[in-house]
């Protein structure tokens, strides 16, 4: 009876360490992907057609 949760936890700590590295990896894209979508947007605004092909 002891032995049972205790492997149950540890199984689920381990799902939960190979699922964290996803997460991180979403949110890492995310950031990138507004980020980029904010200075594309700022370059075409205010720069000249052609500088913003170059980020």
């Amino acid at each position: 009876m002891i032995t049972k949760p205790a492997s149950k936890e540890r199984l689920d700590a381990r799902i939960i360490g190979a699922g964290l590295p996803h997460l991180f990896a979403l949110e890492i894209l995310e950031v990138v992907d507004s980020t980029n979508r904010y200075l594309w947007r700022r370059g075409h605004m205010g720069a000249p057609s052609g500088s913003a092909c170059l980020a």
